[in-house]
């Protein structure tokens, strides 16, 4: 039981062990070479041209928007919303387990609770897409070219391609 217990007290502030405070994001585009721009809470964090590495602060408040350009493409915009990693799910299905188990590892869903919340208070709970693909789409024959934006656009302020009736 000593040894069991030991083991579970070690995943007390799992995500925090495994996943820190930062994380580390690859962005791609086919055709490579775009203009890039990424936002996290509505500041810009870094400019780039693709594919590159990014590494942000993890946040569970802060959406990520990324803006690229490319010639003869659209302009795209997309937005997260930070998820809980399966890091901190870990945690919590952990101390689920223990308390539903009713076995010798009761006392470890204090271990699982008290590293949930760890995670939380340090915000290594959260994360975004650790690969972020840019699917650009062609520009109409004919269509201006659209620049990297100077501020943020999110997706909602991107005009949608229009479509021939």
């Amino acid at each position: 039981m000593t040894v069991a217990l030991l083991s579970f007290s070690s995943l007390a502030g799992c995500a925090s062990a495994t996943n820190g405070s930062s994380q580390k994001l690859f962005i791609y585009s086919n055709p490579e070479a775009a203009d890039c721009k990424i936002y996290q809470g509505g500041l810009l964090k870094e400019q780039f041209k693709t594919p590159h590495y990014v590494k942000l602060q993890r946040s569970r408040e802060q959406d990520l928007i990324l803006n690229c350009a490319k010639s003869g493409y659209q302009l795209f915009a997309k937005s997260w919303d930070p998820d809980l990693t399966a890091a901190y799910m870990g945690n919590t299905g952990g101390f689920l387990v223990s308390l539903v188990s009713l076995s010798a590892f009761i006392p470890a869903s204090g271990i699982f609770a008290g590293g949930a919340a760890y995670d939380q208070a340090h915000q290594s709970a959260y994360g975004y897409p650790k690969d972020i693909e840019v699917e650009f789409r062609p520009l109409k024959k004919g269509s201006p070219e659209e620049a990297l934006p100077e501020n943020f656009q999110k997706p909602s302020d991107v005009k949608a391609p229009s479509t021939p009736l």
